[in-house]
């Protein structure tokens, strides 16, 4: 089982061979052939950039006429909501022979159970019956509904021309309770990858991937910040790293961390093509000394709406997002921005890994000392964001592509002990060196 360790904790060999796997995997491909436009790290990048979901059969104001106008007695006696029947009826409209019926789906009580809705009626030229669910997390799949005196049901299904079923949620990765476990695989990927680079350089390739714990070691001064491991801040108007493992390619001497961007399917070298950082000075910019503390008291993972801060999953993502920006710079304050203040570009930046793995320990933290490896919220999420559900991107991949792969977040809450039957491209699991090997069950 791979230990992941403090990056302050790696010893000097250590350090170089990370650091070394790191740059190798910029500059190859996966058979050793070189590689100019980013290597086998750039589909990180390209990922991360593409966080957006794919389009679902979600209902976003449709409306659908009907030959017979409402009445008074008319109620929707049922609608199929996330696989579940739900009994109605809802209120009569409040006026007579109104022409439309609108249910507003946002209207759901806070926690999701879909057994209270709102319903208004409004009067216009053409009668139909319209439902709204601007954005609402519930796939509808049927409502049935009485109009005239007629028993009727209407059916939504999946096709591929979803028409006005159509609704892309963006952040298949944030913003929502699939933040920790997909940030999870990412890294392990990362991770495997650099020790596929280690033994590509002729080492045993029994390496893993450090945390930087930011909770502590929280400064510009700091040794992450030298030559030795991720490199200097400087002077440089720009931001740009000039010295270190990661420096820029007119640096003195010349680097080869280069950046690229993909745009139409095609990767090039982005305008800028220089890796950046502007921390913001003081470090209370970044987040509260010793705040994980606190966050490992908090009892439950993630609850709807998914948007409050009162939770673990949004509490620990709402700092990892102060970390970002501390280390890429922050527009309002006048610094220069780096990649590690912008999603789409934040992977270039190796810090983003060293980040991320801390991030996944503190939940690792929390799921210990709660002893809720399994707890993943049931309801009231996107499809694409459910505990059974695949992961994008890697569930769409081509089946030639080597990272083609049907994971779920299920799979994955439990990182000491993946299935390496069912996802043998993931290994057996890690382990933090704080920690032993635990027993894990559900809340």
């Amino acid at each position: 089982m791979d230990v992941r360790k403090n990056i302050k904790d790696l010893d000097s060999s250590e350090l170089v061979r990370l650091l070394e796997a790191f740059k190798w995997l910029k500059l190859h491909n996966h058979d050793g052939t070189n590689n100019t436009t980013g290597g086998m790290y750039q589909k990180f990048v390209n990922w991360h950039a593409n966080d957006t979901a794919i389009a679902l059969a979600k209902l976003n104001n449709y409306s659908l006429a009907v030959t017979d106008p409402f009445t008074a007695t008319d109620t929707l006696t049922q609608m199929r909501i996330d696989g579940k029947n739900i009994v109605l009826p809802l209120p009569a409209p409040t006026l007579n022979n109104p022409s439309s019926i609108q249910i507003n789906l946002n209207a759901l009580v806070s926690h999701g159970d879909p057994a209270s809705f709102a319903i208004f009626s409004a009067s216009s030229a053409a009668a139909n019956f319209q439902l709204r669910c601007n954005n609402s997390p519930f796939l509808i799949e049927s409502v049935s509904l009485t109009v005239g005196g007629v028993s009727r049901t209407i059916n939504f299904t999946k096709g591929p021309d979803l028409g006005d079923f159509e609704l892309s949620i963006p952040n298949i990765a944030h913003g929502n309770p699939l933040f920790l476990p997909w940030h999870r695989v990412f890294i392990r990927f990362l991770e495997l990858d650099l020790q596929h680079a280690d033994r590509q350089r002729g080492n045993n390739g029994e390496i893993a991937l450090p945390y930087w714990n930011w909770d502590s070691d929280r400064s510009e001064s700091w040794k992450l910040w030298s030559n030795d491991i991720l490199g200097p801040f400087t002077n440089e108007a720009d931001g740009r790293i000039t010295s270190g493992y990661f420096r820029a390619k007119n640096a003195v001497p010349v680097g080869d961390w280069i950046i690229y961007e993909e745009t139409g399917g095609v990767t090039s070298e982005a305008a800028h093509n220089y890796l950046k950082r502007h921390p913001i000075g003081n470090v209370s910019n970044m987040a509260p000394g010793n705040i994980v503390d606190t966050l490992i008291t908090i009892n439950d993972y993630d609850l709807p709406s998914y948007d409050t801060s009162n939770h673990f999953r949004t509490q620990l993502e709402n700092i990892h997002g102060l970390v970002h920006v501390w280390v890429g710079g922050n527009t309002i304050t006048g610094s220069p921005v780096g990649q590690m203040s912008a999603v789409n570009l934040s992977p270039n930046d190796p810090t983003f890994f060293l980040h991320h793995c801390n991030v996944d320990r503190i939940w690792s933290r929390w799921q210990r000392e709660h002893r809720r490896s399994l707890q993943y919220p049931e309801f009231g999420l996107f499809p694409g964001h459910r505990k059974t559900d695949l992961m994008e991107p890697w569930k769409s991949l081509p089946v030639t592509d080597a990272y083609k792969m049907n994971v779920r977040a299920a799979d994955v809450l439990n990182w000491q002990n993946f299935d390496a039957v069912v996802h043998p491209k993931l290994g057996s699991g890690y382990k933090y060196d704080c920690e032993s090997s635990i027993t894990l069950s559900t809340p």
